[in-house]
């Protein structure tokens, strides 16, 4: 099964500073914190309650390899 990922891009995931959640889909998100810091979270289910894995920061995981992460996880 096939993951819906493509809402962000490269440059949008750059240019982001607005704190908060930003989807890219799949359970793919980029956290974006009160300093401006950068993170990738995949948010998956287990036994019916959601649970949030970190792929690493965005200085260190780019989108194409949190997407890679992601779909691995």
């Amino acid at each position: 099964m096939a993951r819906g990922f493509g809402k962000l891009t490269a440059k949008k995931v750059e240019h982001l500073s607005k704190r908060g959640m930003h989807a890219d889909g799949g359970g793919l998100y980029l956290q974006v914190a009160d300093g401006g810091s950068k993170s990738w979270l995949f948010r998956y289910k287990l036994h019916g309650r959601a649970r949030w894995h970190g792929l690493g920061s965005l200085r260190d995981v780019n989108l194409e390899d949190a997407r890679e992460r992601a779909t691995d996880a």
